[in-house]
C-alpha cells in the first residue's frame, strides 16, 4: 500500500500488504484497508501504520468483497450480499449490525459521500442515506465492477474488462 502526494506525486507512506481491500474515502486522512489473515475468514484493519486485532466473518466460505469508511465506522460489502459495520470496542474489532435492503442481489462495490451511501449491486446502483431511510434505485444493472463518488457524480469502471468509464450526475440524473 502506497500513500502518495495527490499535488507532487511523492511517496508520503509505505505499508506491506498482501491484498488490501481498501476503505478509504476523499475524505479520509490515513490509508484504510482490510486484509485477510491466515486464518479462514479472519480479518484485520489498518489505519495507517496501526493494525487492528483480528476480527471473523462467521459464516464460512464468505469474503469481503469491498468496504469503505462512513464517518467514524467501516461498513463492508460481504461476498454474500449482506453488508457488516465494523465495531471497535475496547481495540477488539467486531462485526454487527447487518443493513437490509429490499433488492436482492450481492454487493459488487461500494462508495459514499458526507449524506449518502451507494451500493454498486447485481441489481443496479441502490443510493441509501442512514440505516432506515428507504433505498432508492438510481440506476439499473450495469456491468460494472467499481464504484467511485466525485462531487456529485458517481463514476463506474470495470477491473477485468475493456469498457468505457461511466458517469452519473445527480444534477442532470443523466449518464455520460
Amino acid at each position: 500500500v502506497v500513500s502518495l502526494n495527490a499535488y507532487t506525486g511523492e511517496v508520503v507512506e509505505k505499508y506491506a500488504s498482501r491484498n488490501a481491500i481498501f476503505a478509504c474515502n476523499e475524505e479520509s486522512e490515513e490509508a484504510l484497508w482490510i486484509e485477510s489473515n491466515d486464518k479462514k475468514n479472519a480479518f484485520y484493519m489498518h489505519k495507517g501504520a496501526k493494525t487492528s486485532p483480528s476480527f471473523t466473518y462467521k459464516t464460512k466460505g464468505v469474503h469481503i468483497n469491498c468496504a469503505t469508511e462512513v464517518a467514524s465506522s467501516v461498513v463492508l460489502g460481504m461476498s454474500d450480499g449482506t453488508l457488516q459495520v465494523l465495531q471497535n470496542e475496547k481495540d477488539k474489532p467486531y462485526l454487527s449490525c447487518p443493513f437490509e435492503y429490499k433488492t436482492h442481489g450481492k454487493t459488487i462495490d461500494i462508495a459514499c459521500s458526507n449524506t449518502s451511501m451507494f451500493l454498486l449491486r447485481e441489481d443496479g446502483i441502490i443510493k441509501k442515506d442512514g440505516r432506515k431511510n428507504e433505498e432508492v434505485i438510481i440506476k439499473n444493472a450495469l456491468p460494472y465492477t467499481s464504484l467511485l463518488y466525485a462531487e456529485d457524480h458517481l463514476i463506474l469502471w470495470n477491473r477485468s474488462e475493456k469498457k468505457p468509464i461511466y458517469k452519473y450526475s445527480f444534477a442532470t440524473q443523466k449518464t455520460s
